[in-house]
């Protein structure tokens, strides 16, 4: 039965699914905001939150849309936020990184697409650095996998790439966040798909050209 409800005082679609974190729950909508709630023992919604989220531009007829469930880790929120334009290149799209405790945005790093899908965070590498890493797809040909290295007090992102990108005979480049691998040929296309990680640190993925893929370890030397 139903036990409570909420009435959105924005409009927007909530396309995520929704994260568990710290007895509280969290998502986005295409409205352009990061949502945080909390539901009492009889079911009943409360403290509803509202973070606005950020392209790159304060036009209210192009929101910062999230579809993207947030992944969250140590009081610090990922999620990915589209542009002033769904499938344009480079037009804001970018992976936000949000400061639970403070309520605020720790630093947006741009993307060449929209990164719809949700993040996953290996704390791997945590005891020897202090940093997770995180990885996301842009949604936009070739789909390219890229990862944070993000740890708490962080204001900006510490692995960046610089792309170029020609439109109508401008060329201008990003610093966007670090592109791990670009697929190519066949293999480039849109991805909506979350990577999945094994034991052995391989991440498999699927996107738009029909092929399944797994990005590994590469071996220096034997």
């Amino acid at each position: 039965k139903l036990l409570d409800s909420w009435n959105m005082s924005v409009v927007g679609d909530i396309r995520s699914s929704i994260t568990a974190y710290n007895g509280k729950y969290y998502f986005t909508n295409k409205g352009g905001y990061f949502f945080e709630a909390s539901v009492a023992d009889d079911g009943k919604i409360e403290n509803v939150k509202m973070l606005k989220l950020y392209n790159y531009t304060s036009d209210n007829s192009t929101p910062p849309m999230s579809t993207c469930t947030p992944t969250i880790y140590n009081g610090r929120a990922y999620v990915g936020v589209s542009g002033t334009s769904q499938f344009g290149a480079y037009t804001g799209h970018n992976i936000t990184v949000i400061d639970i405790p403070n309520w605020e945005i720790a630093y947006t790093v741009r993307t060449q697409g929209y990164p719809q899908t949700s993040g996953v965070l290996t704390t791997a590498y945590e005891d020897e650095t202090g940093c997770v890493y995180v990885y996301f797809f842009d949604n936009y040909t070739p789909g390219k996998l890229r990862v944070l290295k993000d740890k708490p007090g962080q204001t900006s992102a510490s692995l960046v790439s610089v792309e170029a990108y020609t439109d109508k005979g401008i060329t201008k480049t990003y610093e966007t966040a670090y592109a791990l691998f670009t697929p190519d040929g066949d293999q480039a296309q849109y991805a909506i798909c979350s990577p999945i990680i094994d034991q052995y640190g391989t991440i498999y993925f699927k996107n738009d050209s029909a092929y399944l893929m797994a990005v590994g370890s590469t071996v220096d030397t034997l």
